[in-house]
């Protein structure tokens, strides 16, 4: 949901993503590029994080289709977080993320994602 004035995904909107395990992700859009990709600085979370930034976005594949991508860098307080972080990032965020995006398509085409 929304955190500020904005409700919609433009620079400066800010939302917090909850998760399924009861985490969650604050973040701001830094980058908005209508039909191509956008990009968040992840400010607060439940997740030991000292900074993220994420670039999600779609780009054309040479047969006709789309990809869907995520880039992210992040920084943590201890290294020994890692595996904990990707575990969590793989198996809850991403899953999470990708599910949004399935109900996004679904809602805009009326069409199920494969």
């Amino acid at each position: 949901h929304y955190l500020n004035e904005y409700d919609s995904c433009e620079i400066g909107s800010e939302r917090q993503c909850n998760l399924k395990d009861g985490n969650f992700l604050k973040e701001r859009v830094t980058e908005f590029k209508e039909g191509s990709y956008y990009t968040v600085e992840i400010f607060d979370s439940s997740y030991p994080i000292k900074k993220a930034i994420a670039t999600l976005g779609v780009r054309a594949l040479e047969d006709g289709g789309t990809e869907i991508y995520m880039e992210s860098e992040m920084e943590i307080p201890n290294p020994l977080l890692r595996p904990l972080l990707y575990l969590g990032f793989k198996y809850d965020a991403m899953p999470s993320i990708l599910k949004g995006l399935e109900g996004l398509h679904e809602e805009e085409y009326g069409l199920q994602m494969a």
